[in-house]
Order: C-alpha cells, then structure tokens, then sequence
C-alpha cells in the first residue's frame, strides 16, 4: 500500500498482483512471467529489478511492488485511465493505443471489443476482485482477522501434485474426443 501511494497509484491496483499471480512470488507462466507482479525479464529490467542467474528481484514483494509502480505510472502517462493500465499490463500498451486508434475514444468499455479476449477478461477479473476484496468486510461479519495469514493459502495450493490431477479435469468425466465434439459446436 505504501508503495503504491508513494506512486500516487489507487490503492485498488494492487490487488492487480493477486490476479497476475494468487499473491505468490514464485509463481512462473507459461510464456515465462514471473513473480508477484509477472514481469517478463526484458520489463523487469527496465523498471529497474535485477534478473539474472544468481537473482531475481521478481520473486521480491518489495522490490517488484516498487517496479510494477514504475511501470504502472508509466503506462498511466500514456493512457491516462486506469482500466486501460489493467488492460496495458496484460497485453502490452500497443493493443491498448490501436484500440484506441481504431475507435477514436480512450475508455476500457469502448475499447473492448478491439482488444484480446484475455485482456477483456483480465480487466473484468480485476474489477470483480477489487470489489469483492474492497468490499469483503461487509459480507463476512466480523470480517477477515487481521492476522489472516494469506502466504498459506499458497502453501496449501502447493500441496496437491500436478500427477494427482488429470490435465484436464473435464477428462475425468469425458473423454478428449467427446470434449473436442463439445467444443466443435459453439
């Protein structure tokens, strides 16, 4: 919180790192992100973390938080609206700035039709989670603890092994073919 304030960056952006990676800085995608904020190596090093063999400023939630602050008040300086930073942080600002071309307006909602789905969804899995986690309080009574300890809800996730779980879990129930005749059809 405080290093985003320190950005003058909404205090809401942060749970932008729990959609990125579930709050777990060792998390690691499938086109090679890593960390708490899913930097790419290129980026990281230019919002100033260290990635090389022996360290990687990624998996730091200090040091990452004050990079994704740098980069997030990068891309507000090009866009100028926060909804288009959540979508710029997915897909890269150039999606963002054609979208922006193509339809002449510069608002996420108008913009969505021309931007990839993932990033769509990105945007909305934001909003739903900063409203829900803003709002949480008022639909738990008395609310979460304050020493909630949320580094183990990933220790708990880390516990099931991927060899104890189908690749797809629909395929304990259908088999491949079935699933690709069901797919075929929408």
């Amino acid at each position: 919180d405080q290093i985003l304030e320190s950005h003058e960056i909404p205090n809401e952006l942060k749970y932008l790192a729990v959609i990125e990676s579930a709050l777990n800085g060792n998390a690691r995608s499938h086109a090679g992100a890593v960390g708490y904020w899913q930097f790419m190596a290129p980026t990281a090093r230019d919002m100033g973390l260290v990635v090389n063999r022996s360290r990687d400023d990624r998996k730091d939630l200090h040091k990452s938080t004050q990079g994704a602050a740098k980069y997030l008040t990068y891309l507000y300086g090009q866009l100028d609206d926060w909804l288009l930073v959540v979508a710029a942080y997915n897909s890269g600002p150039r999606p963002v700035l054609n979208a922006i071309k193509r339809t002449g307006k510069s608002d996420f909602w108008t913009i969505k039709p021309y931007l990839p789905r993932e990033t769509q969804n990105h945007v909305l899995a934001f909003i739903a989670t900063a409203t829900i986690m803003e709002r949480l309080n008022e639909y738990i009574e008395p609310g979460l603890p304050t020493n909630f300890d949320w580094a183990s809800l990933n220790d708990k996730a880390q516990q099931f092994q991927k060899s104890d779980m189908p690749e797809n879990p629909l395929l304990k129930r259908f088999g491949k073919e079935e699933l690709q005749k069901m797919a075929d059809r929408k």
